[in-house]
């Protein structure tokens, strides 16, 4: 039997590319944070199952990125935020808020639908626990961890997504969204309690009914701007 009839080759840039996902995926998703150490060499070719040159060349372009920064003698790390992430940070505080909530909807919106197909178990413990919290703290009066837990339940359905992009727009979003909430909160004759819909969102992904969850985020966004 002719071997090269049966087997196909597998590209070494098709395994450089995986490399580079895994790895991109893990930081984006905050399992190794700025100012983290990677896994040397030796352990990343056991968990990725590939070959030491594989491991450099992927290293080689993050670090060319701007995403990884090697330290002589002491091994390579995640490199702090880049200005250009800074900069978007500072237009999103200074926006119209007209103009934050229009993508809040398609953001959200789309985030909450995909969640609501790629959600586990384990996400859907973590969506009602900043549910719960979030309900707890406005009853307490405790509004600036309420904001917070807030920004958390909505960082969880990000999550959800399994979508690392979608993770980092968020989080980008979520000092503008600060700041917006913690002036509207404020605002007590205008202030409108959306834990209802709320806990609708977070029963449209356990259901995993996409075009519902997708809804009731367009509705919780009007809600916050109206």
């Amino acid at each position: 039997m002719n071997l090269d009839d049966t087997f196909t080759r597998v590209e070494r840039r098709q395994l450089v590319d995986h490399v580079l996902i895994q790895l991109q995926k893990h930081i984006s998703l905050g399992h190794y944070k700025p100012g983290d150490r990677l896994p040397t060499e030796p352990e990343l070719m056991k968990q990725l199952g590939v070959g030491r040159s594989t491991i450099r060349e992927a290293i080689r372009i993050l670090v060319h990125g701007g995403l990884l920064e090697v330290r002589q003698g002491a091994g390579t790390f995640v490199k702090a935020r880049q200005v250009s992430e800074e900069t978007l940070h500072q237009r999103l505080r200074r926006e119209d808020a007209r103009n934050v909530q229009e993508v809040r909807r398609m953001l959200e919106g789309e985030t909450a639908a995909l969640a609501a197909l790629r959600r586990t178990e384990e996400d859907l413990e973590r969506i009602k626990h900043y549910l719960d919290r979030r309900s707890e703290l406005l009853s307490a009066g405790n509004y600036v961890d309420y904001i917070d837990a807030d920004i958390a339940f909505h960082l969880a359905i990000a999550e959800a997504s399994k979508n690392a992009l979608v993770v980092d727009l968020y989080s980008s979003f979520s000092a503008a969204l600060h700041d917006y909430f913690s002036s509207s909160i404020l605002d007590v004759d205008h202030f409108k309690d959306n834990t209802a819909v709320h806990e609708k969102i977070y029963q449209a992904i356990r259901d995993q009914d996409a075009n519902r969850a997708r809804e009731l985020t367009f509705e919780n966004v009007g809600l916050c701007h109206s």
